[in-house]
């Protein structure tokens, strides 16, 4: 059998959790295929201790790193950072070193797999003691790349630097539009394969219903956003946007879907602009309930700060929303301005977005246009997960010698 010893260092729940659907969509993948899946995950949420063996073939092994409260003090907090990075990479290390010797695991048959930063490097150093193939995983690298390479910045953003250096087998940088392919180069990586994928997407059923959400009216407009609330997805954007829409358009309502630390300062701004009739918030959502909401939608927004290209935007694609996003990272490159969605890159965002978006409340054949572009785009551009998930894991089994008979 093939098995798959996994890294990890994020919170991401339990296997159907929605807390990480990109990752734990892969790691299904590979128990589906027939792996032997372990996921060692020094998982960043307090108090997490356990160990869950599915009767399929993944087996999940949390563990909450020391610290987690003296790395959120002022001045010294960085320290205590940098304490807990290397406890967690010892902690990885000596989990798969017993591991293998239990199960009598070896390079015939097993891959090491680092998901970002110290995982990375902690699945490099089991890849050196014990001959293992090395996969390295990142999910993109949002503002890494404007951070020169300076000492400093080492120690600082450590271990980011130091895992885009190792040189894996098989090397799996996520083309979210941050530009981590370039960062790869940029680091003098050397990895034998170095492939840059976007993430799968997948179809809509045409039979589920649009969602039923309290505070809509038929004859609205809908505006929606998709995304975790956190200060780099600048969905306040949106919602001040809406406040100049509203003047000339009161049928324009905001529909902002996810969860996030960002929360309570974002129903903050709602207050100050006085729009608590017109903005609604639905917290977290399932997977599954994704595309029964972007169904609800009329026009999808997306302002972050690095890039746009996330799933988000392309399960709106998928649905035909026309697309209203900022032009940073890599955006132009499924964002064709005036083709799909309107590209917004002036220097006064601010004053383009609440114009871009009348723009299209009041020109319905545009918009019309616009969102068949975005499916058209869609449908010969994305991969769906299976697709997607099926290409990693031909590129790890290529790894092994093939199975004998």
């Amino acid at each position: 059998m093939k098995n798959l010893i996994v890294f990890s260092a994020a919170g991401m729940g339990d296997r159907y959790s929605a807390a990480a659907p990109t990752f734990w969509t892969t790691m299904n993948g590979f128990v589906k295929a027939g792996w032997q899946v372990w996921v060692f995950n020094a998982s960043a949420k307090e108090g997490v201790t356990n160990r869950v063996d599915y009767p399929d073939g993944l087996h999940l092994i949390q563990q909450a790193p020391p610290w987690r409260k003296q790395t959120q003090i002022k001045k010294i907090g960085h320290a205590f950072a940098l304490s807990q990075l290397a406890w967690i990479r010892r902690w990885q290390r000596k989990q798969a070193e017993a591991l293998i010797a239990k199960e009598g695991l070896d390079k015939t048959n097993t891959v090491i797999y680092g998901a970002e930063s110290i995982s990375v490097l902690a699945a490099a150093d089991i890849h050196t003691a014990c001959g293992l193939k090395l996969v390295t995983r990142f999910f993109g690298i949002w503002d890494m790349f404007t951070k020169p390479y300076t000492w400093k910045n080492r120690i600082l953003c450590y271990p980011k630097f130091d895992a885009y250096r190792v040189a894996a087998d098989l090397t799996i940088m996520t083309n979210d539009g941050t530009q981590g392919d370039k960062m790869l180069r940029r680091m003098g990586n050397q990895g034998k394969n170095i492939v840059f994928w976007r993430n799968g997407v997948d179809m809509p059923d045409p039979k589920q219903e649009a969602a039923q959400i309290p505070g809509l009216e038929p004859g609205d407009k809908v505006l929606i956003t998709l995304s975790r609330l956190h200060p780099g997805k600048r969905v306040d954007r949106a919602i001040r946007a809406l406040a100049e829409v509203r003047r000339t358009h009161p049928e324009a309502k905001l529909l902002i879907c996810g969860y996030g630390d960002e929360e309570k300062k974002l129903k903050r701004i709602t207050e100050e602009e006085n729009l608590q009739n017109a903005v609604i918030f639905t917290g977290g959502i399932s997977h599954d309930q994704v595309f029964s909401y972007l169904k609800r939608g009329d026009i999808f927004l997306s302002f972050y700060e690095a890039s746009n290209l996330g799933n988000p935007l392309f399960e709106a694609m998928r649905c035909g929303l026309p697309v209203i996003a900022s032009d940073v990272g890599e955006t132009k490159t499924v964002v064709i301005h005036g083709q799909n969605g309107l590209l917004l890159s002036g220097e006064n965002l601010e004053e383009e977005i609440p114009r871009a978006i009348c723009r299209l409340l009041e020109d319905e054949d545009l918009r019309k246009r616009l969102g068949q572009g975005s499916l058209r785009f869609a449908q010969e551009n994305f991969w769906t997960w299976d697709e997607r998930v099926q290409a990693e894991i031909d590129a790890v089994g290529a790894l092994l010698a093939p199975d004998r008979e």
